[in-house]
């Protein structure tokens, strides 16, 4: 897959509401699909959240 892992902070987007705690998250690229609302060569890319500690982040 040609998508690259990408870091986030969980402070800004609210994943992370405790302000002491490690707030870094990672975004792991799990699938590449075809966009059904646009026509072309659009892709959307599917991605998984992990905590810092390389938990999956739950809802």
């Amino acid at each position: 897959m040609d998508c690259p892992e990408r870091n986030v902070c969980g402070h800004g987007t609210y994943q992370c509401p405790d302000a002491g705690a490690k707030s870094e998250m990672s975004l792991i690229p799990v699938a590449l699909l075809r966009d059904p609302n646009v026509k072309g060569r659009n892709k959307l890319v599917l991605y998984e959240l992990f905590r810092h500690d390389c938990e999956l982040r739950d809802r």
